[in-house]
């Protein structure tokens, strides 16, 4: 990861607040506590995520930049696709 960060100065973490990323991002802030962090949300998490979400904020102080998938798109998608197309 410290050769990531590196080779690629504006490195950023997408996640997803899952037990891979948890650790991925623990990492990442004990090497750059600087380093950019973002994640998708769909307004389809689960209320622990969120949770969490707000614990990660809270510990390392991390100002997550946030990308909204609007609902509406997602509902078309799964009206369109199926459902199982979203996950």
């Amino acid at each position: 990861m410290r050769t990531a960060l590196e080779r690629i100065p504006r490195l950023a973490l997408v996640c997803s607040f899952g037990a891979e990323d948890m650790v991925i991002l623990d990492l990442l802030m004990k090497i750059d506590p600087e380093a950019s962090v973002f994640y998708l949300d769909t307004d389809l998490f689960f209320p622990e995520t969120y949770a969490l979400r707000d614990e990660a904020v809270r510990r390392y102080g991390i100002p997550t930049a946030l990308l909204r998938l609007e609902f509406a798109a997602t509902s078309d998608f799964s009206r369109d696709d199926g459902a199982q197309s979203i996950q």
